[in-house]
């Protein structure tokens, strides 16, 4: 799908990991110029490395966004700031081990209707798209990313 974000700029803090480096990925993809973020060198340039052999149009920014010097180095990309929701939560590297950990936890700790646990990719599509001009008329809502977890919203 194409969702218009060709040129645009997007600043991903976080992500030079995780679901901020799935965001970065999905925007790139979709023809935006990145700016990865991160306070490791070495990882942000990874995750910068690899969208940049696959699309060309990526920074990286490095800085801790909590003081004002950090915020200043990655304000001189002169991206827009979009911000990372969630939270990475733990990994696991084994696929065996992985997807006995996914069935038990969907079974005993988040039960949810799509049976697994949300991955990078779904985080990354729902920000992709809301940073698109398609999601233009979406306004003051929340969105639930869940897998359907939660039932209702409030």
């Amino acid at each position: 799908m194409n969702l218009h974000l060709e040129g645009k700029r997007a600043f991903v803090s976080g992500s030079s990991s995780g679901i901020g480096a799935g965001i970065a990925r999905k925007l790139a993809q979709e023809g935006a110029i990145v700016v990865v973020h991160g306070r490791s060198e070495e990882k942000a340039h990874r995750v910068g490395n690899e969208i940049g052999q696959s699309s060309g149009h990526v920074f990286v920014a490095l800085g801790d966004l909590s003081t004002d010097e950090g915020a200043v180095s990655c304000h001189e990309t002169g991206a827009t700031v979009a911000r990372r929701p969630g939270h990475s939560g733990q990994q696991c590297r084994g696929t065996d081990e992985w997807a006995e950990i996914e069935r038990r936890a969907v079974k005993e700790i988040v039960p949810n209707s799509v049976a697994r646990i949300g991955r990078a990719d779904d985080i990354a599509n729902a920000v992709a798209f809301l940073a698109s001009p398609l999601a233009d008329y979406i306004d003051g809502a929340n969105l639930r990313v869940d897998g359907g977890y939660v039932a209702a919203i409030n």
